[in-house]
């Protein structure tokens, strides 16, 4: 496999793996979003989920926006999209059981339990992507080598993997048809930034 594209949303500011184009003036996450969509080149993206998505469905649509704009070529019908490690939906899961509590313990809005599923953020970014691969979330050590043993997924051409925390999101899409394997990081914001140079 190798990385043919990526995004990495760090510190206020969004960059690209292959073309290393960058975007650092925007105060929120939709304010990139409506960035993005004046780029030229940009693909036709399905944002409808983008409003309603907790903050990792948002970090993980943008990262997928700019992935596909960094590798325009892909044809995203041949691809699996999995997420991995960092926190996935822990923030959600403490905000509904929180609700929960304050609820008496009988019940919590349903609206915040959905995002609390782990693979949900990358399921959005494939419909986002229009995918039609596998979807799933893992959870491993902290080593790019114990994910690279579980890919491919399904043996779509491409694959696109993202790994969401508090304070980044990073997104990588391999192409499984070239020879190689996934470089040693602890996690793919590490991965990203020593690739990337």
């Amino acid at each position: 496999m190798k990385c043919i594209g990526g995004a990495l949303l760090l510190n206020n500011e969004a960059k690209t793996y292959r073309s290393k184009r960058s975007w650092c003036n925007f105060a929120s996450l939709n304010e990139l979003r409506l960035q993005l969509l004046k780029e030229p080149g940009m693909a036709q993206l399905d944002w409808e989920d983008f409003g309603r998505g907790a903050t990792p469905v948002r970090q993980i649509m943008l990262g997928a926006a700019l992935t596909a704009l960094d590798a325009p070529e892909t044809d995203w019908n041949n691809c699996s999209c999995i997420g991995w490690n960092g926190d996935g939906c822990k923030r959600e899961n403490v905000r509904y059981f929180a609700d929960y509590l304050d609820s008496g313990r009988s019940g919590g809005r349903g609206s915040l339990f959905v995002p609390t599923l782990p693979s949900i953020p990358v399921c959005e970014a494939a419909i986002m992507l229009g995918c039609h691969g596998g979807g799933a979330y893992f959870t491993t050590g902290r080593s790019t080598g114990q994910l690279g043993a579980l890919l491919p997924l399904n043996g779509e051409k491409y694959l696109l993997t993202g790994e969401i925390t508090a304070r980044w999101c990073a997104v990588m899409l391999w192409d499984t048809g070239i020879a190689g394997t996934i470089p040693e990081a602890e996690n793919l914001c590490e991965l990203f930034q020593r690739s990337a140079r």
